[in-house]
Formats: structure tokens, C-alpha cells, sequence
């Protein structure tokens, strides 16, 4: 292996407290501009959540700023701020980011037998506010490149979304590959097919149908010393 690439939520940072619903309620608050009450205006919002949450059953990625659009063109903007400003505040609302135990001994490791280090992860959010997270917890600098589903119309586990990577670490070998996830649809179907050694996090350290599940990054770091 030559190139490792991570998802973040769940794999390499816990999304701790997370709730949606406090971002909605911040939309609500400061940004934007009406007379109906709190109970009207989830009425509305929740009148299509279901399509909304039908990207988690599909490849088809849909991203906050379209999701944004939407709703300040229903409801005019009080707020002078950038929807790109509004999304960082959206989602400091929304979760708390802690970086797994072992993790930077282990990304330090990576870097150290030089390895090249990439992110595919999904989220509605945008790659840019997704680097801002990683540079608050001190794990951007590690990464020579991040990708969010949210600004390349596919999500995982989109075949579409692995092969745009790929293309674009055409210099290297498929097997030279490898993805690290928490979920198996989404993080070891694809990639497995597609030629490339898939590492779960899970609940067990062992070798399974063509991937191999970890419990806990000290364990992975023994398995690389041994076998990467």
C-alpha cells in the first residue's frame, strides 16, 4: 500500500451530541426574516424532510448550500453573513468533533513510512468547511487532499464517488489503494470491488471477507507495523 484514504465521522473523529435540529433552530433565530412561529416554520421544513433524507438511501448527494437556497428563498436573510459563514455556524451548532484515541499516533505513523494520506467522506457540508473541522482538531495538516460528497453530487457508496478519486490517483495501482471506514455499505462494499484493501472500524481485529476489521487504532497500528 502506497495511498490511504479515510472517511472522518465515526472513523477517524466521534460526532459527538449531534442534532440536526439545533441547526434548524439557528436558521430559525439569526438567519432568517419571518413573523410565522417556531412550530410554522418546522411545519414547513419538515413537509419535505423525507426527500431530504432519502440521500441517505441513494448515491445522489444533496449539499447545504442548495439545502440553504431553499429555505432563505422561502424566507428572506436578516443576516449579513456569507452562507459560507452560516454554514461554519451551522454546524458548530449541530455536533461536538473529538478525535479518536490513537488516532494521531497512528496518522503520525502513516506519515512517517510514507504513505500519502487523502479524506472521502460523507456529508452534506462542503470540502471547505470540512478542512475547517480537521484544522480545528489539529488533523488537517496530515491530509494531502480532502474531499466532501457535498460538492461532487454522489455520495458512498456511489461507485461514481470512488472512481473520481481513483482517476485522480491514476499514478498509482488500484491494490495500492486502501480505504478506511466505520460503515460497511458505504465504506467497504465499493471499494473491495473495485480492487482495493478496505480496514472497517469496528468491534474485533481480524481478516474478514476481503477486508480487515479493527476495534481500535493501537490495534490497526499493530497490524500495519506487521503488514503494511
Amino acid at each position: 500500500m502506497k495511498v490511504i484514504i479515510f472517511d472522518i465521522g465515526g472513523t477517524l473523529i466521534a460526532n459527538n451530541n449531534f442534532d440536526f435540529t439545533r441547526g434548524i433552530k439557528y436558521l430559525y433565530d439569526e438567519v432568517i426574516d419571518t413573523k410565522e412561529s417556531y412550530e410554522e416554520f418546522m411545519n414547513y421544513i419538515n413537509s419535505f424532510y423525507e426527500v431530504f433524507q432519502k440521500r441517505i438511501d441513494s448515491d445522489i448527494e444533496i449539499n447545504f448550500y442548495s439545502y440553504l437556497n431553499f429555505i432563505t428563498f422561502s424566507y428572506p436573510k436578516k443576516t449579513p453573513l456569507t452562507d459560507e459563514e452560516i454554514e461554519k455556524c451551522f454546524v458548530s451548532k449541530i455536533f461536538d468533533s473529538i478525535v479518536f484515541d490513537g488516532v494521531t499516533e497512528f496518522l503520525d505513523y502513516l506519515i512517517d513510512q510514507n504513505y500519502e494520506l487523502y479524506v472521502l467522506s460523507n456529508t452534506m457540508f462542503s470540502t471547505k468547511e470540512i478542512k475547517y473541522e480537521l484544522e480545528r482538531v489539529g488533523l488537517l495538516k496530515y491530509f494531502k487532499e480532502v474531499v466532501a460528497s457535498g460538492d461532487h453530487l454522489f455520495r458512498k457508496p456511489s461507485k461514481h464517488l470512488f472512481n473520481m478519486y481513483l482517476k485522480r490517483l491514476e499514478k498509482y495501482n488500484v491494490e495500492d489503494i486502501a480505504y478506511v471506514g466505520n460503515e460497511y455499505k458505504n465504506d467497504i462494499v465499493t471499494p473491495r470491488d473495485l480492487g482495493m484493501k478496505c480496514f472497517l472500524k469496528g468491534n474485533c481485529n481480524q481478516d474478514i471477507d476481503g477486508y480487515h476489521e479493527f476495534d481500535n487504532y493501537q490495534s490497526l497500528l499493530a497490524w500495519f507495523k506487521n503488514n503494511g
